[in-house]
Order: structure tokens, then C-alpha cells, then sequence
């Protein structure tokens, strides 16, 4: 795997790469993708699990997440589960900009009522800048580069927002 490169230019690291470069790195936090498996992530990662944020997908593997002890697990969000969030007093949250767009005004009541919600996929800058904190208050993006503060893509057509 370490000789592998990921579109030609990215090396794969380990999962005790990854511990080592988060016990030096103590303000970093790992965010994961579409994985249900909280046993593992528990087991590997040796760094504070404060600083582990499991984004899940259904209310079933949230609950999951939960009764499995991941501390900072993230809802992926879907029209309806609204309510099932205030209910439930779930604080983190991800959602398509889609679907933040398409419910502008409960995406601004989660804001008030302190969830932190977490939106994707957006490289564009107006986009970002317009709605951050009012529509929600992170952003996962593929091609941002966080010294400059915009889109670094030569291809502008994947600076947008989808």
C-alpha cells in the first residue's frame, strides 16, 4: 500500500502514521467518511477520541455510533430529520449544500440552537464566505487551499459548489 500513489502524486499512510502524527499535532481532529465500523476506529486510534468526528449515515447507525461510545458522531442529515435532531439533541451535523440550500430556514434554527453543521461540498468562495455561520458553520472541500482562501483548481468548473 505505502508504494501505491493516489493520483499519481499521494502516498497512503498507516493507522499508526496517523496516531503519530495526531499525538504531535494535538489540535488536529480526524473526521471520517462512510464507515459503520466504531469498533475499529475506537480500537486503532490511540489519540484522544474527543478529537474523532464519525460522520454516519442513517438513524440507525447513529444510534450505533452512540451505544458503541463514539463520542462526536456526526448525523448526515436528510429531508425529515429536522425534528429528529432537536429531539434528540444532536450537535453535530452534515448536509449536501443541496439539501442546506433547499431548508435555508431549519438550517438556521440548528445554527441558533448551537449544532454545528458541517456542509458539502463547496470550493466556491463567494458561496463559503456568503453563508458561513448563517447557514452552516464548516465546510468540506476538495480543492481549497487554506493559505490563500479560495479554490486552487486550474479547471474553474470544479470550483463550484454541488
Amino acid at each position: 500500500v505505502k508504494k501505491l500513489k493516489i493520483n499519481n502524486k499521494y502516498q497512503a499512510i498507516t493507522i499508526k502514521e496517523i496516531n503519530e502524527i495526531f499525538e504531535k499535532n494535538k489540535s488536529l481532529f480526524l473526521v471520517t467518511d462512510k464507515t459503520n465500523n466504531f469498533l475499529k476506529i475506537k480500537k486503532d486510534f490511540k489519540f484522544d477520541k474527543k478529537r474523532i468526528l464519525v460522520e454516519v449515515f442513517g438513524k440507525d447507525n447513529f444510534n450505533k455510533a452512540i451505544k458503541n461510545k463514539i463520542i462526536n458522531p456526526i448525523l448526515n442529515y436528510n429531508t425529515g430529520d429536522y425534528n429528529y435532531i432537536i429531539r434528540n439533541n444532536i450537535k453535530i451535523v452534515s448536509a449536501s449544500m443541496s439539501d442546506i440550500l433547499q431548508d435555508q430556514d431549519k438550517f438556521k434554527k440548528l445554527i441558533k440552537k448551537g449544532v454545528f453543521i458541517f456542509a458539502y461540498s463547496s470550493n466556491e468562495t463567494k458561496m463559503i464566505n456568503k453563508n458561513i455561520n448563517k447557514l452552516f458553520t464548516q465546510v468540506y472541500t476538495d480543492f481549497w487551499d487554506l493559505k490563500l482562501k479560495k479554490c486552487i483548481k486550474k479547471d474553474k468548473k470544479f470550483c463550484t459548489t454541488y
